[in-house]
């Protein structure tokens, strides 16, 4: 018999070293990159609040302070910051319900999303490059660790990038599952859907998730010309351009219409792609606030912004150099993804007063993030011996980033730090020295306010609100003429509800009420729901003694803002004269709730509790209110009263002494009945 030739061994197929079964678990890196990530963000968690939109998004927001049913009805019907993101509001909502005002909460949220959002970064690459730990864990570390971020993370007001990402993350991953499964794909494709909604509902921004679905196409190779491809994005292309409208509607006055030439804002869009770029690798001067090289229509900017074109053309033909020569899907779909990210906000359209901003690198960089990762990675397998050294460096970027990331957000500590760093980075930043000053003026350093209102003004004179709020201090400061001459200015440049509302409290602490009430309406013009309006006209009102429509206005103002306390104050006051104790009392308990040291605010429950015979309750406020202000004959008498009421001689006598012992005159009869 011929023999036959011995076949050949079969040769096993050699795995990708990322594959191979006998490297670490990837998610030892990631678990590193974690840990990391906690140490450069710790010094956020104890930072405050900042007086630039958390004021509006938290401090000042009453769609935050209930979760009724109609109140969460108007979360999901108001616009805040002329956006549109009912459910970053709700998470806000929970924050309060939590720690009420005190920002750890929120801060700590906001880290624990950005870790998550870590992760979910971390997966969909992992699924997008095969499973290549290396590229995933590289684009996990620089997503997490950026100096960027920090603008998303430790500003409160920030919640609805992490928030918005968090959900648009996992929405890729399921639509990949569903391109890649044979099996439960409706469960996938509708699990993306419901997430690109609750993307939606955190920011506007989530708007272009259509788009970035179809460059998942194009990563998959699917065809266009499958009808299938573009029937399965109309529900998604329509809950997109639904919010859209929403958001433009919204956006209203904070778009600037025909303050820039078209080929000005043109400069800006290509100088706001060169410089994310830019920062990417040079990640210095950072700022919170980047503002125009302009601020007027004007015909000349400094001299780089004309260069921006030639920028992005170089750029543009460096990328179509690479896809000719190297045929790089990789390229292209990253430099797609930074695009698609980006498209909104290059300021093609005037929205704000900054020319970039930091917030808008958070899920954009995931694009470049990718090129380098994937280019780097590449490039080990054709040199390896530089595996170990590139590997080193990206060790030490890790490690520099961290620091970088951690000094970054002691910027963001409260909102002198926050505009100190600003006008550090952007001297003539006059919207800066405003928003410093603001600050200053809360924590009543009215000197430095006064600095930097004046040095503000200085840099715009036609800028309305230093004048407001420097009308603000010299208000506080009793200097109620010079107020008003501030006032009239800031309302000459700019009238809205706040300034006339401001006017009138001038004119109220001057004692000319009919001028405030005349101010309090024109307020109430402008906003018919300003409810610090109706509870100032309803101050006006009381002090002219016309108390009826001091009630209105003061239950107004309540209904418009639950938690308005004042007016809670004010109402009890009013329900006190007209004898209605009962209902004073309901009052008098909810300002107190929120202000348990108002020794005035308990001794007047304590006379409500004595006129309805509740003997102990009012001898408690008596003694909360002494303890408080214990210079107070009238407190030591009131509680002598209810004393005698209930036959306690003993203690009537011994706080009549005391109230006469700090001057009280007392009545003869009441003397008489206490034995004194």
């Amino acid at each position: 018999m011929p023999k036959t030739k011995p076949k050949p061994p079969k040769q096993a197929k050699q795995k990708p070293v990322v594959n191979n079964q006998k490297t670490l678990s990837p998610y030892w890196g990631l678990l590193v990159i974690l840990v990391l990530t906690i140490i450069a963000y710790l010094p956020s968690l104890p930072n405050d609040f900042t007086n630039w939109d958390d004021t509006q998004y938290v401090t000042d927001s009453h769609l935050i302070k209930n979760l009724t049913t109609d109140n969460i009805r108007e979360i999901i019907t108001t616009p805040v910051v002329y956006n549109y993101h009912p459910l970053t509001i709700f998470t806000l909502a929970l924050n309060y319900q939590v720690s009420g005002l005190a920002p750890f909460s929120y801060h700590l949220v906001n880290l624990l999303l950005h870790l998550l959002n870590t992760f979910w970064v971390f997966y969909l690459f992992f699924m997008i490059s095969k499973h290549n730990q290396w590229v995933s864990l590289t684009i996990a570390m620089l997503f997490a660790l950026h100096p960027m971020h920090v603008e998303s993370v430790a500003w409160v007001s920030g919640r609805k990038d992490v928030l918005y990402t968090f959900f648009m993350l996992p929405a890729l991953i399921c639509y990949i599952k569903y391109l890649q499964t044979h099996h439960k794909k409706a469960l996938f494709y509708t699990a993306a859907l419901v997430l690109f909604v609750l993307s939606l509902l955190s920011k506007p921004s989530a708007v272009i998730f259509p788009l970035l679905l179809l460059l998942l196409d194009y990563w998959y190779k699917r065809s266009a010309k499958t009808p299938k491809l573009w029937l399965e994005k109309i529900p998604f292309f329509a809950l997109s351009l639904v919010v859209g409208l929403i958001t433009i509607q919204a956006q209203g006055d904070a778009v600037v219409t025909n303050q820039y030439h078209f080929w000005q804002s043109a400069l800006f869009a290509c100088y706001g792609l060169v410089a994310y770029i830019g920062k990417l690798f040079i990640p210095l001067s950072l700022s919170a606030f980047y503002p125009y090289p302009i601020t007027e229509a004007a015909e000349t900017m400094p001299f780089i912004y004309y260069l921006m074109p030639l920028f992005v053309l170089a750029m543009l033909g460096a990328a179509w150099y690479v896809l000719k020569r190297y045929k790089s899907k990789v390229f292209v779909f990253g430099f797609l993804f930074y695009i698609i990210n980006l498209i909104l906000v290059l300021q093609f359209v005037t929205v704000g007063s900054a020319i970039i901003a930091e917030r808008y690198t958070y899920l954009s960089y995931l694009g470049l993030f990718f090129i380098l990762a994937a280019g780097l990675y590449h490039f080990i397998q054709q040199k390896p011996a530089l595996k170990m050294p590139l590997s080193v460096t990206m060790a030490v970027v890790a490690l520099g980033s961290t620091f970088l990331t951690h000094q970054q957000t002691k910027v963001w500590a409260n909102s002198a730090s926050l505009w100190t760093n600003v006008i550090k980075n952007f001297p003539d930043a006059h919207g800066a020295y405003n928003n410093r000053g603001e600050y200053y003026l809360e924590v009543k350093k009215y000197d430095k306010a006064l600095v930097d209102f004046n040095k503000s003004i200085e840099l715009k004179p036609n800028y309305e609100d230093p004048y407001n709020n420097r009308g603000n201090l010299y208000r506080q400061n009793n200097q109620f003429e010079k107020a008003l001459e501030n006032y009239n200015k800031a309302i000459e440049l700019e009238p809205d509800a706040v300034k006339y509302n401001n006017r009138g409290n001038a004119y109220f602490n001057l004692g000319k009420n009919d001028l405030a009430i005349a101010d309090y309406n024109k307020s109430l013009t402008y906003d018919g729901d300003y409810d610090k309006a109706f509870g100032n006209r309803g101050a006006a009102y009381f002090k002219k003694g016309q108390q009826e429509l001091a009630l209105q206005d003061f239950t107004k103002a309540i209904q418009l803002n639950p938690d308005y306390d004042d007016a809670y104050l004010n109402r009890g006051v009013i329900h006190s004269i007209a004898k209605r104790f009962d209902l004073a009392k309901k009052d008098y308990d909810v300002f107190l709730t929120n202000n348990p040291t108002n020794h005035l605010a308990m001794s007047w429950r304590g006379i409500a509790n004595q006129e309805l015979k509740q003997a102990q309750a009012a001898i408690a406020d008596f003694t909360t209110a002494i303890n408080l202000q214990n210079k107070q004959p009238e407190y030591y008498f009131r509680r002598a009263q209810v004393y005698l009421a209930i036959g306690d001689k003993t203690k009537a006598k011994a706080d009549a002494t005391k109230a006469q012992q700090l001057g009280a005159t007392l009545p003869e009869a009441f003397l008489k009945q206490v034995g004194n």
